[in-house]
């Protein structure tokens, strides 16, 4: 389980890295800030928001066009 979630967590960065070079943005769903790279990390088997602390199911960047 926890190499699953490692591999998303770095397939999501991977992916984040490539869209923020063809113009859009990533916004964090629980805060609404933009951020330079993903804003979920594998802590301990859970997904985790790194700006509010708390579990998520699923990564809570997603992508804005600029």
């Amino acid at each position: 389980m926890k190499k699953t979630l490692g591999s998303l967590a770095l397939a999501l960065f991977a992916a984040a890295s490539l869209l923020a070079s063809t113009g859009s943005t990533l916004v964090c769903e629980k805060t609404g800030v933009v951020m330079d790279s993903c804003c979920c990390v594998v802590k301990d088997g859970t997904m985790i928001c790194t700006l509010t602390g708390e579990e998520v199911a699923s990564c809570c960047c997603v992508e804005t066009s600029r």
